[in-house]
């Protein structure tokens, strides 16, 4: 008994030494790491932080809402203002939300409705149309007539909003109408004037759509030395790179001239 007393202290002070060695151990690798460990230890901790603070951020960021009918509605009801800058010169002076007033003049491409009822409700949709200018990004909120797309090509008639949303991304170049644009102009859509100075007739271009017209009169020269923002598109694979002009007229008008026709545009905010 004495013999087997004596072999489990043995045990206990063996076990004691190991577990002292080990903690020794533990102690010295402690004080023996260098400043350069401490370093990338403090490095990975910035890091783990900084991924938790980013997922943090990402989840409590409010995501744009996907549904066009709410996007539009928030961009149609937010307040207007009156007041603009009187000259735009820089591209940023454009940037902003317009919404469309009426047709003016056809231009070359315009293709006339017969049916003055399709017409008709074709721009009473087309006065619900906001367009946002940003840097280089023209953004359109469009109303669908759903029940005019069933009768005629079904497109939309299973979509699910009210609304269309189309982006385009092009160089917004802000200038002024001078002399050699006009004369680029109508080198595209026609000769504003006859040669004996009388005005040049632009209603066949309407086949019989001229009532639906503001201003079948209207010439880019009265508007010279106003200021003008250019949609310009390197990637056009016609001859003109430039797709759209908006000319600025007065009190937050602008006309937007186009391949189709010349329109009425009014500045909300």
């Amino acid at each position: 008994m004495k013999l087997y007393r004596l072999f489990g202290v043995g045990i206990f002070v063996s076990i004691s030494i190991v577990s002292a060695c080990g903690n020794r151990n533990q102690t010295i690798a402690a004080e023996s790491s260098g400043p350069e460990d401490t370093a990338v230890s403090a490095e990975e901790e910035k890091k783990t932080g900084q991924a938790e603070e980013t997922a943090f951020s990402k989840s409590e960021k409010p995501e744009e809402p996907d549904d066009p009918d709410t996007r539009y509605e928030s961009k149609a009801m937010e307040p207007t203002v009156s007041e603009f800058t009187e000259i735009w010169e820089e591209e940023s002076d454009w940037y902003g939300d317009y919404q469309f007033v009426e047709y003016i003049r056809p231009n070359t491409w315009y293709t006339p409705d017969f049916d003055d009822e399709a017409m008709e409700r074709k721009i009473s949709f087309r006065k619900k149309t906001i367009m946002t200018l940003e840097t280089d990004l023209e953004r359109t909120y469009m109303a669908l007539d759903k029940e005019a797309d069933v009768e005629d090509r079904g497109g939309w008639a299973d979509w699910n909003y009210d609304h269309y949303i189309n982006e385009s991304y092009v160089k917004l170049i802000a200038s002024v109408l001078d002399e050699e644009k006009i004369r680029h102009m109508e080198e595209r859509w026609g000769k504003e004037y006859e040669r004996d100075g009388s005005l040049a007739d632009f209603s066949y271009r309407a086949m019989g759509n001229e009532k639906y017209f503001a201003d079948m009169d209207f010439r880019v020269h009265d508007y010279e030395g106003s200021p003008l923002l250019i949609f310009y598109n390197p990637q056009r694979t016609s001859a003109y790179k430039e797709e759209t002009y908006l000319l600025e007229a007065e009190n937050g008008t602008v006309y937007m001239l186009d391949d189709v026709m010349v329109s009425k545009w009014q500045r909300l905010r």
